[in-house]
């Protein structure tokens, strides 16, 4: 071989073994990239510190859904703390939704409460996201439209990891639901038919008034008729009307009436559920125990005769009352047994009383007596403007 030759092949290796070291410095390079070594400067009074970045393995795309935004995992210590509860709605592509975790964290004292923001240990994330996807798993097998990888990768490691505590509140017992206020009645035991007369002292726009009152309650075990008169001899009358059935539910009004002038009128319709009135204001809806602004009165005197240990004082009696023109819940509220002195006499009675409904409606108060079957023996209305109308029982008259 000659001497050209011999140099050629020389030069020849030489580059391949420059370009083969190249190479493996290249490969060394790459692999070093993510783990920068910094060396401190020796010194006599510390020792030199050695730091690394750890890598992670990369999770499938739909594994990292799984977990909490990046944004949302900062360090316990940015911020001041206070412990709490958040929970962490765990979600998979395509909206395949997770059971909720309710992950012990951090809170941040310097922005809003209401904003979820987190500071947990990153771990405590993974292991939640882990234990939510084995509960998944464990019930039945992975979502369909959750990926092979993706189910894997939620699974990996099960054996290895260590899960977190996280707490899973217990569901919630519902709240005991509270007593009726309301008394269930078993039996009524309706009125005898009796023609009741009454004083009446009005006080209309700061002036006293002084009116005739008159109530007259027949029923023969089927049907009632009821008839309410209030008369001055210069203002005139007002007449309440009310007619209608004893039934299970004590009395089911058919029609109701209220005259002071032309008469305007309601009608019960239990076919249909509904009242209709003749002032033309929209139909209602007939409601079991529905009573007029008349029946009210005895359905009250029905009930309570029937079971009086059933309406304790304190006990709120609610009821659907219809008017000439609308209806209105009436509550009204069972109080003390009290002897009253009325202008027919000495007579024990049981108040009750309602709250006015809307800034100017009436508010009601009656005493109903047992020894006249519970029927009123005073009646006092108070407007909201004032005006104020009290019945108080006169006379007793044979029907």
């Amino acid at each position: 071989m000659s001497p050209n030759q011999t140099t050629f092949s020389r030069s020849k290796t030489s580059r391949k073994l420059a370009a083969l070291t190249a190479v493996v410095l290249l490969a060394h390079g790459s692999l070093l990239y993510g783990t920068p070594v910094v060396m401190a400067a020796y010194s006599p009074d510390r020792s030199a510190s050695f730091s690394t970045r750890l890598l992670t393995p990369q999770l499938p795309e739909e594994s990292r859904r799984l977990l909490p935004p990046a944004a949302l995992l900062m360090p316990a210590e940015v911020a001041p703390q206070r412990t709490g509860r958040r929970e962490v709605l765990l979600q998979t592509p395509n909206n395949v939704r997770l059971p909720s975790m309710v992950l012990p964290t951090t809170l941040r004292d310097d922005v809003d409460p209401d904003v979820p923001t987190l500071m947990v240990d990153p771990s405590q994330a993974v292991d939640s996201a882990h234990q939510a996807a084995v509960q998944l798993l464990g019930a039945g097998g992975p979502p369909a439209n959750l990926s092979a990888a993706g189910a894997t990768a939620l699974i990996a490691g099960q054996e290895n990891i260590k899960l977190a505590q996280a707490v899973i509140p217990e569901p919630a017992s519902p709240a005991p639901a509270r007593a009726a206020s309301t008394k269930a009645v078993q039996s009524y035991s309706f009125p005898p038919a009796l023609h009741l007369k009454y004083t009446i002292r009005g006080e209309i726009k700061g002036f006293p008034a002084y009116l005739k009152g008159d109530l007259q309650w027949k029923q023969d075990g089927k049907s009632y008729d009821a008839r309410l008169e209030i008369s001055h001899f210069l203002l005139g009358s007002r007449i309440q009307t009310s007619r209608g059935e004893l039934g299970l539910q004590g009395l089911e009004p058919v029609r109701f009436g209220d005259k002071r002038g032309p008469e305007v009128a309601a009608h019960f319709d239990r076919a249909k559920g509904k009242v209709t009135f003749s002032a033309n204001s929209p139909d209602g809806a007939l409601l079991p125990g529905t009573q007029d602004h008349l029946s009210v009165f005895m359905q009250l005197a029905s009930m309570i005769g029937g079971a009086p240990a059933s309406f304790p004082e304190g006990t709120a009696i609610p009821f659907e009352a219809v008017g000439p023109r609308s209806i209105e819940t009436w509550v009204f509220k069972v109080g003390s047994l009290e002897k009253l002195a009325l202008p027919g006499g000495s007579i024990s009675a049981v108040k009750l009383s309602r709250d006015a409904v809307g800034a100017y409606g009436t508010r009601g108060e009656v005493w109903l007596a047992p020894a006249i079957g519970y029927l009123p023996v005073r009646i006092r209305l108070t407007e909201s403007n004032g005006d104020l109308m009290d019945l108080r029982w006169s006379e007793t008259v044979a029907p």
